[in-house]
């Protein structure tokens, strides 16, 4: 899908000049992704974003008996560059197959960088650190999130609950369900790629994330039941996903604090 616009005015994309132009196609996406109608922007999310997660700046080169393919890949500030983008959509998008999509770009992001050093994948190559790094802001989104509105008035009360419901009533139900899909999404991809993943301190900021995530879900006044449930049902899910670490990712949870708050969540 390219910008179809050839003239100089503005930010164009062209998808065979998209990693020559970064500056310029960015700001281009920024465009269609924060402005563009629902439609644009899931055929963008899956037709350019994804494919650039996916194969990066794989090119074909012709030649008069044989096809040479040449890749020039995404190094860590490019995808953090688009991972930045889709940080903007989940307090905007409010339809499934926009944020679908967006999580599909976010996960691809991640697993293509896990499969580097693994024989399997790129096993000449070096991890960037991108789970890291995505892990890091997803902590530091939620904690923001948390401090946003002051527990003065949650001190009042004696019950944990009742704090937990001042602090978070104010905030949209479903954009902490969707910050709770990508941390679901995050751990499915780590751990299928890596079965060590569960011994790190990212696995363990990640847990924590996840629990404070549906602390603060079911602290919304205006969360609907089926919102909750569903959050519940995502996060189960993906713990159970894979057998090898179940009993890693049992201990876990009773280590956090949404275990030790609401155990009646995991039963």
């Amino acid at each position: 899908m390219d910008s179809g616009d050839s003239s100089d005015e503005g930010p164009t994309w062209q998808k065979d000049r998209v990693l020559g132009d970064w500056e310029s196609s960015m700001e281009y996406a920024q465009h269609v992704l924060v402005g563009g109608k629902t439609k644009l922007r899931i055929l963008f999310l899956q037709d350019e974003l994804l494919s650039l997660a996916k194969h990066a700046g794989r090119s074909i080169i012709r030649a008069i008996v044989f096809v040479v393919f040449t890749t020039k890949d995404l190094n860590l500030s490019q995808i953090m560059d688009i991972f930045r983008l889709l940080t903007l959509t989940y307090p905007r998008y409010l339809d499934a197959r926009s944020r679908e999509a967006v999580e599909a770009v976010g996960m691809e992001l991640i697993r293509r960088d896990e499969m580097r050093g693994l024989s399997e994948g790129m096993p000449t190559e070096t991890k960037f650190g991108v789970a890291e790094q995505i892990v890091g802001w997803l902590s530091n989104e939620v904690g923001r999130l948390a401090k946003r509105s002051s527990p003065r008035w949650g001190l009042l009360f004696n019950s944990y609950s009742s704090l937990v419901t001042s602090i978070f009533s104010s905030y949209a139900s479903s954009d902490i369900f969707v910050l709770l899909s990508w941390s679901c999404g995050i751990y499915n991809t780590c751990v299928t790629a890596d079965s060590d993943f569960p011994l790190t301190n990212t696995w363990r900021l990640l847990l924590g994330t996840l629990a404070t995530l549906l602390d603060m879900l079911s602290g919304c006044d205006n969360a609907k039941k089926s919102v909750v449930n569903g959050a519940l049902v995502r996060v189960r899910r993906a713990l159970r996903s894979v057998r090898r670490v179940s009993c890693l990712c049992r201990r876990g949870v009773q280590d956090s604090c949404l275990f030790r708050t609401a155990p009646k969540y995991w039963r």
